[in-house]
């Protein structure tokens, strides 16, 4: 396996909106289109600001909840090698069957300097949240339901702390959405309903070049922009569609990650 140092230390500002929304909120849950260079970058910025704050700070991820206590023991690790190695195969970051969107490089990247966050400072926590496979066995429209499920159960056992996480942007909205022939309502709509504190948050881009994986075939798709109706000189606002998701944050192009297996390993 090969080390890559990977993450810049620096915290950035982010818009005083947001930062003020990191005091007040309890549950802030960012949408993002999975996949890109930025937005890994951006959800960085949010986790060490929030962190200035005398809140404790989880940060939840959407990847299989079996997982919980995998990442959990590897946050805990200090060799950074050994972190990747073990990402990579316990993880199942490295294997054909793990493969998806979310396990590009800039999402390694971060969930590396995560990790660094988390050995610096006792007030920060990882967890993962996804349904897990065989709960979704003949019913796939359960998911969003287990999903929401598995955020409430961190938030009951952690009332005073800050909860802040990334999942793809048709998780976050709080109104059903129909692809195809399923219909299902989003996690965020169910959390919504078993907590009283939660703040969605999406991101807007002009065109989105980004990683995708679809029956393992990943490649880089071409998205067009989500950012059509709204004020692009207004970094973080009200969203424009408000009950769909409570702000817009415009982050402007959108890249593609690498898949983090072509990068950080070697035969």
């Amino acid at each position: 396996m090969l080390y890559h140092p990977v993450h810049s230390k620096t915290c950035e500002s982010i818009p005083k909106e947001l930062a003020d929304n990191l005091v007040a909120g309890n549950v802030l849950i960012f949408g993002e289109t999975h996949g890109s260079q930025e937005i890994p970058k951006h959800m960085y910025n949010v986790i060490c600001n929030a962190l200035k704050s005398n809140k404790k700070v989880l940060f939840g991820l959407e990847f299989l909840a079996e997982f919980d206590a995998g990442y959990k023991e590897i946050a805990a690790m200090t060799d950074k090698k050994q972190r990747t190695d073990k990402v990579l195969t316990e993880l199942l970051w490295g294997v054909e069957e793990g493969q998806d969107a979310k396990t590009s490089l800039a999402m390694f990247k971060l969930l590396d300097a995560v990790f660094d966050l988390i050995s610096e400072n006792k007030k920060l926590d990882i967890f993962v949240f996804d349904a897990n496979v065989d709960q979704l066995i003949g019913d796939m429209t359960k998911r969003d339901f287990l999903m929401a499920e598995n955020v409430l159960n961190i938030a009951k056992d952690n009332d005073d702390s800050l909860i802040i996480i990334l999942t793809g942007s048709f998780h976050n909205q709080t109104e059903r959405i129909i692809i195809g022939d399923m219909s299902s309502e989003q996690m965020t709509k169910f959390i919504k309903k078993g907590h009283e504190d939660v703040h969605s948050i999406t991101f807007r881009y002009e065109t989105s070049n980004s990683l995708s994986c679809h029956r393992r075939d990943c490649g880089v798709k071409t998205k067009k922009s989500n950012s059509e109706t709204i004020d692009k000189s207004v970094e973080f606002s009200q969203s424009d569609a408000p009950n769909q998701h409570k702000w817009d944050w415009y982050i402007g192009t959108l890249s593609a990650s690498l898949r983090a297996v072509s990068e950080l390993s070697q035969d």
